[in-house]
């Protein structure tokens, strides 16, 4: 029998004596599916020594103690698997796959919400309790033990693709200082890989030479005056695409059929850029600190917003516009695939976000104004409108791009000046996105105009940080421009040196 310890018992600190990592199972005694899962974890611990590994946990999520509340409020949130594996201060090293999934409620708490029953047998079970021992030693200080946790995976080659993927990344992963935001797959379309490449460019530039005089072509127009160095270079840059994002509005707006739903949607797409412009220049060695207790990870914050946002309110959305089709949690994700990469590189991650949210995107453009009325029911106790699911999506967002910043405080994060100036012209960028949503395909030379502006500085912004020995400069005047001029090779000859 496993021997289940009690919500008092880890705020009694138990688990810290044991030097065992928590196995947290929230319980639902009503639920087959819960009370499958625990006679499946009790069959597991008579036959291999791996339950006995951990601190078992059991909390009940039927009218729960305080202390079980304190922990299902810290580890339930939206479609949270309820089999999760924990470090000493609470933070979570790992949330085991195809184990039931719950949502807890946001107000008058005081049960919990079954998104689905999961998809757990014997084998699964036991690799995900074993991944996730690998990845508690990993995060811990015991790397060299994770390895060869990872590694006995590894030659088994079983079924489980989750476990496979995360054990590949502890035996061949080495976090570095690097931030690897700019090298996901960002390129949806040929604004985005446009800025993007600027952006990789501009990032190479030391803070040092952000004064330095620029040697390259002026601006267009009264421009000429303001292109003096690479600051002034960054909100020029910012700026065309503001004064081309309000072109287009103006251009575009009186024939948009249905304005206000693109007013939702350009909320949302415009708070998923500006979180994304906020790791730019964060290396992924902090993606997985937790400085603050019982708080998330920068990547876990991440993780959380797009599960919620692909499979649990974007699920919703779409079962209301569609009721006929609708989907459950499991079917759907098996569609849309799972947030894997809560390891390795944060590329991976940013890469898989891009594509779930472009394909939302896509999926919610042909919604009209008429049925942002229509109601739908969740977890909630009464329906709610199709209008306050698409705003929730944006907000939600907002509300954690709150918890991303506190937490890069919390870590001392300093971005240089650089990656705040990418992070301007970033939000630029969504700016147009948001104004030419629906149009992209009749504004294809304004678009192809921007493009080739970009793809312009990014050879120069090349050029420029290639540059063994920049003018040094304590502002941006234009008296020493023409002698940087002479001085400078061409942005031409540097690109391709």
């Amino acid at each position: 029998m496993i021997d289940w310890k009690h919500a008092d018992d880890f705020y009694r600190n138990a688990h810290l004596a044991s030097g065992k990592p928590v196995l947290l199972l929230v319980h639902n005694p009503e639920l087959a599916a819960c009370q499958a899962l625990a006679c499946a974890l009790e069959s597991l611990s008579q036959k291999v020594e791996l339950v006995e590994r951990f601190f078992a946990l059991k909390v009940c999520s039927l009218d729960p103690s305080p202390n079980e509340r304190r922990l299902i409020d810290r580890h339930i949130f939206v479609a949270s698997p309820v089999l999760q594996v924990l470090n000493a201060d609470g933070s979570r090293s790992h949330e085991c796959r195809y184990v039931p999934r719950h949502t807890r409620h946001s107000k008058g708490y005081r049960y919990t919400h079954a998104e689905n029953d999961g998809s757990f047998d014997p084998q699964r079970l036991e690799t995900q309790l074993r991944i996730g021992l690998a990845k508690f030693h990993y995060f811990n200080g015991g790397a060299d033990h994770a390895r060869r946790l990872a590694q006995a995976l590894l030659s088994e080659n079983g079924e489980d693709r989750n476990a496979l993927e995360q054990a590949w990344v502890i035996q061949n992963w080495v976090p570095d200082g690097r931030a690897s935001f700019l090298d996901a797959r960002l390129n949806h379309s040929e604004l985005a890989e446009a800025v993007t490449r600027l952006l990789v460019s501009l990032c190479r530039i030391e803070d040092r030479q952000v004064m330095a005089h620029w040697p390259f072509s002026d601006g267009a127009g009264d421009w000429r005056w303001y292109t003096d160095c690479v600051r002034e270079l960054a909100f020029q840059v910012y700026q065309e695409l503001v004064s081309a994002a309000q072109a287009i509005e103006l251009a575009v707006a009186p024939r948009r059929a249905q304005p206000r739903t693109h007013a939702i949607l350009a909320n949302w797409h415009a708070s998923y850029r500006k979180l994304q412009a906020d790791f730019i220049g964060v290396p992924d060695t902090l993606l997985d600190a937790t400085p603050l207790e019982h708080e998330r990870s920068l990547r876990e914050n991440l993780v959380h917003c797009l599960l919620c946002e692909g499979s649990a309110h974007g699920l919703q959305i779409l079962n209301t516009l569609h009721p006929e089709a609708a989907r459950d949690f499991e079917a759907h994700q098996a569609q849309v695939g799972e947030a894997t990469a809560d390891i390795g590189p944060g590329s991976a991650l940013f890469s898989q976000y891009e594509q779930v949210h472009q394909r939302l995107l896509a999926q919610f453009a042909g919604i009209t104004d008429a049925q942002l009325s229509l109601r739908s029911r969740w977890w909630e106790p009464e329906p709610v409108t199709l209008k306050f699911r698409l705003d929730r999506l944006g907000w939600h967002l907002q509300d954690h791009l709150c918890t991303h910043r506190k937490l890069l405080a919390e870590l001392s994060y300093k971005p240089q000046r650089v990656h705040t100036f990418a992070q301007v012209i970033f939000e630029g960028m969504a700016q147009v996105e948001c104004a030419a949503l629906g149009f992209e395909r009749q504004l294809q030379p304004e678009l192809a105009t921007l493009v080739a502006m970009l793809n312009k500085r990014a050879t120069e912004c090349v050029a420029f940080a290639r540059w063994t020995n920049p003018p040094s400069g304590n502002g941006c005047g234009s008296t020493a421009r023409s002698s940087a001029r002479r001085s400078c090779p061409s942005a031409g000859s540097c690109a391709t040196a």
